[in-house]
């Protein structure tokens, strides 16, 4: 594009600001108030009816303290709506820091917030550092367009049908949920179609509250961590939501998942994980299986021996057809991409061949993991010495398998008692990564 001699910046098409901006934004060290976005805004008309879309797009407020003056900047911005459509410009709003653990003193803060004027192309909202109320979830509402909630929450399962447009939904469990007393631990069965993503943090035992009151018939992708809740209530869950096809899970304070049982929850075979009777059809493959974390388990295999703490996995159908079987032990699911997080029977054992991390290479016996791309394990193992020998054995049987596009070994931490194995990386794992649920870098 050519540019006389005359030119100056309030005469520079938009093109050509956004290509300057972008190209100085790339400094992060710089206060937001003195980047060159913000400079613009401050310049003249021209420049500002260019910068202030860009400036009111992403909002942050990094202190609960500091939520009365932020309202206050809303409702000025609605006072000049005649003028400039400020609030229109708004896509998300952020509140808290980087922390984002609920902190349940900052709730005093958060009253100002059911003041916010309609922001009627809304489509995020976040507010971690204080837990929230379904009252000002109702006075949230009027935002119609909002597609993502990341809530820190202090009551029972939030009514999300207020919500249209609502697709994800993030909930940060509040440490004093259960000293509430109007609390109902039996709600009613409720339907929520908008909802394709649910996350659920520090839940404890929040999730037994609500497993089996919901119903998430378009739900793809389901986490949930920290949770004292049964594995077969979780399992119950999943096998309900035929739909799901990314699940991130982490236990606290529960016996660990069996690989077979995980195999079987992939495959979406068992009709039933609250009910033993269902198990007595594999006991003519020669063992005994009374749920996920039975310890009573016939260890025949070698891969009997892993027990998971953690787990995430994606599956695909087998066949467009498959997900039309109903209470058919036919499997329906492969898996594509897993992480396993081990519990080792021997911690303090020095030799890692002594540990179930080494039989890791016989996954590749379990149907439902035929087609795995990428596999990330994290197992506690004692003092590692050899650990690069180690890998030799598990990565030659899955390569020869062809479950694996590609690899690497590592330890996942400078600590000696964690050791892993990662096979390929890829978006979906490093979020379950990040969630804390499966921690293997």
């Amino acid at each position: 594009m050519y540019l006389s001699r005359r030119e100056s910046l309030d005469t520079l098409p938009n093109e050509i600001l956004s290509k300057v901006v972008s190209a100085f934004e790339q400094q992060p060290h710089i206060p937001r108030k003195f980047r060159l976005i913000s400079v613009f805004a401050r310049v003249n008309r021209r420049l500002r009816s260019f910068s202030m879309p860009l400036i009111l797009q992403d909002l942050t407020v990094r202190s609960c303290d500091r939520l009365s003056a932020f309202v206050e900047f809303l409702e000025g911005c609605e006072e000049a709506q005649k003028d400039y459509p400020y609030l229109s410009y708004v896509r998300s709003i952020r509140i808290g820091g980087k922390s984002r653990r609920p902190n349940d003193y900052n709730v005093l803060y958060t009253s100002p917030l059911e003041r916010i004027p309609l922001l009627p192309n809304l489509l995020d909202f976040e507010c971690v550092d204080s837990p929230l109320t379904p009252k000002f979830l109702s006075s949230l509402a009027i935002h119609k367009s909002i597609r993502h909630l990341d809530l820190a929450w202090m009551s029972t399962f939030p009514d999300t049908q207020q919500f249209p447009s609502l697709r994800a939904l993030r909930l940060h469990i509040s440490p004093s949920l259960f000293s509430l007393l109007d609390i109902d631990m039996s709600p009613p069965l409720h339907t929520h179609s908008s909802l394709t993503t649910l996350s659920i943090d520090s839940s404890y035992t929040w999730f037994d509250s609500i497993v089996g009151h919901l119903n998430f018939p378009n739900l793809r992708v389901f986490c949930l961590q920290k949770t004292y809740s049964k594995p077969s209530d979780i399992f119950q869950f999943i096998h309900e939501h035929p739909s799901l096809m990314e699940v991130n899970v982490g236990f606290l304070g529960f016996d660990p998942v069996h690989m077979r049982a995980l195999e079987l929850l992939i495959e979406d075979t068992v009709p039933n994980w609250r009910d033993n009777s269902d198990f007595a059809i594999f006991a003519e493959e020669g063992w005994c299986f009374g749920g996920p974390c039975d310890v009573y388990s016939l260890r025949a295999f070698a891969w009997m021996s892993i027990d998971v703490e953690a787990f995430a996995f994606k599956r695909v159908p087998i066949t467009p057809e498959a997900l039309s079987y109903a209470h058919c032990r036919r499997p329906r699911y492969m898996a594509t991409e897993v992480a396993l997080r081990l519990r080792s029977e021997q911690p303090d054992q020095e030799d890692l061949g002594n540990s179930p991390f080494i039989e890791i290479f016989d996954l590749g016996s379990l149907v439902a993991f035929h087609s795995v791309q990428y596999l990330c394990v994290e197992c506690p193992t004692g003092q590692a010495t050899d650990f690069a020998n180690l890998m030799v054995g598990p990565t030659s049987f899955l390569e020869a398998r062809n479950m694996i596009t590609d690899q690497t070994c590592r330890r996942t931490s400078g600590n000696t008692s964690d050791s892993g194995i990662v096979f390929g990386r890829s978006p979906f794992l490093a979020a379950c990564l990040h969630t804390g649920g499966i921690c293997c870098c």
